[in-house]
């Protein structure tokens, strides 16, 4: 009768070895001192986002485990810990954030010249001149027939129409400047020192293209007012400033 075998089941055993705390503190080597209280261990990312953040100040008394203390301001390469945690990573992955740019202070106290403000309104005269032209040489008589581009009445109201329309969308918004304004170094602002909205930039577009209509009387009134503000500008409570 052969002889029997006899086998030992063996169970596996588990072989990870578990994380010690001195593991732990190898990876997690930050610790800072801050109005009394003692934070960390932190990562070398979670330190820096608080670096960056603001959390954890100039003064703060900061060290790596096993190191000496010492101040944030006097450590040399805490431009490191400031640096962006997604400047390594891709274009396309990075965050969109922009900078909003930073306004100057609109001031009504050095208005600009006479001058200035003639310049850019013959340019924009320009501008609005070929405009005109087009509009009546080419699409009133493909709409209409070339009796009505013949008339003056139209010829008038194509002029009027495309300067208010003109200076109304130019000068209202943002930019709140017509090209020629732009060239100048000027734009348009509410008395509240405000971007000119669509419905006042209308009315004023409309007051100024009748202003050049009447030019003698509004150039009259704008030389003698207090801030050499157009007529215009004074109706439609309004202000030209430098940009």
């Amino acid at each position: 009768m052969p002889a029997m075998i006899h086998t030992t089941e063996r169970h596996p055993t588990n072989t990870m070895t578990p994380l010690t705390m001195d593991d732990f503190l190898s990876r997690s080597t930050w610790f800072y001192r801050q109005d009394g209280h003692v934070c960390g261990p932190l990562t070398e990312a979670g330190f820096s986002a608080l670096v960056r953040m603001g959390y954890v100040k100039n003064e703060a008394m900061v060290w790596q485990n096993g190191q000496a203390e010492r101040a944030l301001s006097t450590m040399p390469d805490k431009r490191s810990l400031l640096a962006s945690p997604f400047i390594d990573m891709p274009a396309l992955v990075k965050p969109l954030v922009k900078h909003a740019p930073v306004e100057a202070e609109i001031s009504f106290e050095n208005p600009p010249s006479l001058f200035g403000r003639t310049a850019a309104l013959f340019i924009d005269s320009f501008l609005i001149g070929v405009m005109s032209v087009v509009l009546i040489v080419l699409i009133i008589p493909f709409m209409f027939g070339s009796g009505l581009s013949n008339s003056l009445w139209t010829i008038l109201a194509c002029w009027f129409g495309t300067a208010s329309l003109y200076f109304s969308l130019s000068e209202s918004g943002a930019h709140g400047a017509t090209l020629g304004k732009r060239l100048l170094g000027l734009r348009v602002v509410s008395e509240a020192k405000k971007p000119v909205g669509l419905l006042r930039g209308l009315w004023r577009g409309v007051l100024k293209t009748a202003s050049i209509v009447i030019w003698p009387i509004a150039g009259v009134v704008a030389l003698n007012s207090k801030d050499k503000k157009a007529m215009h500008d004074m109706l439609a409570k309004t202000r030209v400033v430098r940009r």
